[in-house]
């Protein structure tokens, strides 16, 4: 096996883990497994994540995972003014979407949880191969350029 796909796979476990077994929801899984792997991600960054668990603070709207994504794609790629190119921060955040839209049929944490009672380990392993299958698909789209490894 590859370093790096020992890599990826060890930045999964540890998202796993700090989801199944540490209390943090989903979208901060993510982002901890991430920076802990050497991703550059500010506080900031982890701190705006807190309320998209569960579908945004308990709605059930969209995936926090996929929130997360976005997110980080915007800090890599955003725009800080109307002068700058928002194009490639656009297309990585739809190909996102879009990936995960045909994986899992919807974004809706609503509606990708519904066959499950939200608080069952079920429910939460579910949630974990949500985390499984988005983490080497954000490491993708990320520059090559920083500490981690993929």
């Amino acid at each position: 096996m590859s370093q790096a796909v020992k890599e990826k796979q060890s930045i999964i476990e540890e998202a796993r883990k700090l989801y199944l077994k540490e209390g943090y929801s989903c979208s901060e899984s993510v982002i901890l497994s991430l920076r802990d792997a050497g991703l550059e991600v500010p506080d900031a960054i982890l701190r705006s994540v807190t309320g998209l668990r569960a579908g945004i603070g308990g709605s059930g709207c969209v995936c926090g995972v996929l929130m997360a994504a976005v997110l980080l794609v915007g800090y890599y790629y955003g725009r800080t003014s109307n002068k700058e190119d928002e194009k490639k921060a656009n297309k990585l955040s739809a190909e996102l979407h879009d990936l995960f839209k045909q994986q899992f049929k919807s974004t809706c944490c609503r509606v990708l949880t519904r066959k499950h009672d939200f608080k069952s380990r079920e429910r939460k392993e579910f949630c974990a191969g949500i985390i499984e299958f988005l983490i080497p698909e954000i490491l993708s789209r990320l520059p090559q350029e920083t500490d981690y490894q993929i």
